[in-house]
C-alpha cells in the first residue's frame, strides 16, 4: 500500500525531495495498493499535525510482531505510504483522518488517491489515473515500486518558462548550474538497479542528460541573442564533457553516503556515453544552434563506443538494449517539451 501527497509546492522542493532513498529490497506484494492524502489549511498547523500524526502512527503501530511491511513518506502535508497489505492502507487513511478538526485541518479528498476501491466518511475516494504514481516530483509503479524522475509536468510547457537565465550571463557561467542540476536527478534511489532494475537506472540517467541538454540549448539561444549562425561557430563540448565527469562522480559519492544498500553496475564510461547521447539528442531538435557541438560529441561517443566493443563481454548480465531507453516512446514526455 502507498500512501503520497500532492499539494502545491514550489519547483526547488521538488527537486530536493529527490534525496528521499527507498528501501531497495523490500518484498512487496505484486500488486501493491497505493493512496495518496494531502491537506488543506495554514502551512503551520498542518505540519504541526501531521508530524504529530506520523509520530502518533509510527509508535502505535510499528511493533515488529505487525503483520505486513509498510514504509511512510511524508514532505510538509503530501504524504506517501506503502504497505504489502490493503488493511494497513486503509487503517492509515482512518487514523490520518481523525482528529483533524483539532487542529483545524481536514484531509483534502480531492487530492486523495488509492490504487483500490476505498471508501473514507462515506465517501468514495478516486483512484490513480494510471499505474505511475506522480508525487513530489517523482513517477513511482504502482506494481513494481520502480522511481523515475517526473518529467511529465513539464510537457506541452516552454523550456525558457521554467528556465532562469541572467541577461549578462556567458557560456561558462552556465557549467556550474547545469552540473548542479544533473546531480540533483541522480541522486542513489534512481539508479539503483536492485529496486529499479538495470533499464529503468539507466533511462533516468538518459532522461536526466536529456532535460539538463534542452536548458543548455536554452542559455546558448540566450548568450547568443538568438544568432544560429553565432552559435554554431563556438563548441562548448568541453563544458559538457566536465558536467558529465563529475556528474559520475556525484553519483558515486551519492552512492558511498546512501543510508540503505544501493547496487548499480553503471560504470564511468557507460555513464559518459548515456550523458553525451541525452545531450546530443535534445541539441539534434535545434541543430543549427550547435553543429560544432554536435560533430565533437558524436566524436566522443564514437571513440567510447568503440573502445567498450572492444572490452571482453560481460557473462554475468545480458546485453542492453540502448535503444530502447533512447526512444521516443520511453521520452514522450521529454520530446513533448516545447523550445520556443
Amino acid at each position: 500500500q502507498q500512501v503520497g501527497g500532492g499539494g502545491g509546492r514550489g519547483e526547488k522542493d521538488r527537486e530536493e525531495v529527490s534525496s528521499l532513498s527507498l528501501p531497495p529490497s523490500l518484498p512487496f506484494s505484486p500488486s501493491p495498493a497505493l493512496t495518496s492524502t494531502s491537506t488543506v489549511t495554514a502551512t503551520t498547523s498542518s505540519t504541526t499535525f501531521t508530524t504529530r500524526a506520523q509520530r502518533d502512527y509510527g509508535r502505535r503501530e510499528g511493533g515488529e510482531g505487525q503483520a505486513g511491511l509498510k514504509l511512510l513518506l511524508r514532505w510538509v502535508d503530501d504524504f506517501l505510504f506503502i504497505s504489502t497489505t490493503k488493511e494497513e492502507a486503509v487503517k492509515y487513511l482512518k487514523k490520518l483522518s481523525i482528529g483533524m478538526d483539532a487542529f483545524k485541518c481536514r484531509l483534502n479528498t480531492k487530492k486523495t488517491r488509492t490504487n483500490f476501491d476505498c471508501v473514507l466518511r462515506g465517501e468514495s475516494l478516486p483512484k490513480f489515473d494510471s499505474a505511475w504514481v506522480h508525487w513530489c516530483g517523482l513517477k513511482i509503479n504502482s506494481t513494481t515500486l520502480k522511481v523515475l524522475r517526473d518529467y511529465d509536468r513539464y510537457s506541452n510547457q516552454s523550456m525558457y518558462n521554467i528556465t532562469t537565465i541572467h541577461v549578462r550571463s556567458q557560456p561558462r557561467d552556465f557549467v556550474p548550474r547545469l552540473q548542479r542540476d544533473l546531480c540533483s536527478k541522480l541522486e542513489a534511489v534512481f539508479i539503483d538497479e536492485e529496486g529499479n532494475g538495470r533499464i529503468i537506472a539507466r533511462l533516468n540517467v538518459y532522461q536526466a542528460a536529456y532535460f539538463v541538454g534542452l536548458r543548455y540549448h536554452c542559455f546558448v539561444d540566450r548568450w547568443c541573442g538568438g544568432c544560429a549562425k553565432k552559435a554554431a561557430k563556438e563548441s562548448h563540448f568541453h563544458d559538457i564533457k566536465v558536467i558529465a565527469k563529475n556528474a559520475y562522480a556525484y553519483m558515486r559519492a551519492s552512492i558511498h553516503h546512501s543510508v540503505v544498500d544501493i547496487r548499480t553496475t553503471l560504470c564511468r564510461r557507460e555513464m559518459l556515453c548515456m550523458t553525451y547521447r541525452g545531450f546530443l539528442d535534445a541539441m539534434q531538435r535545434e541543430k543549427e544552434f550547435h553543429t560544432t557541438t554536435i560533430r565533437h560529441v558524436r566524436e566522443a561517443l564514437c571513440k567510447l563506443t568503440s573502445s567498450a566493443a572492444s572490452q571482453p563481454p560481460d557473462i554475468t548480465h545480458t546485453p542492453i538494449n540502448y535503444e530502447s531507453i533512447y526512444s521516443s516512446k520511453a521520452n514522450s514526455s521529454l520530446h513533448r517539451i516545447r523550445l520556443n
